[in-house]
């Protein structure tokens, strides 16, 4: 099972919820936006701390980088 299949069933369990996918794989980002996430950020494997403060910046601001 992959993050992007969880989608439909959490936008179920919490409708009102923003969901986001967080991959490492920049070819996850479509799979993720088709399943209905409301974004998607681009982890940086070797930088862990930037990937960190870019989802904290997204979920603050609730924009999509």
């Amino acid at each position: 099972m992959r993050g992007y299949d969880l989608i439909e069933p959490f936008r179920i369990a919490y409708p009102g919820a923003k969901i986001y996918g967080f991959s490492s794989v920049e070819d996850m980002r479509e799979p993720f936006m088709q399943a209905g996430a409301d974004g998607f950020v681009l982890k940086d494997l070797y930088n862990p701390s930037t990937s960190i403060d870019e989802l904290a910046l997204v979920i603050k601001k609730g924009d999509v980088p």
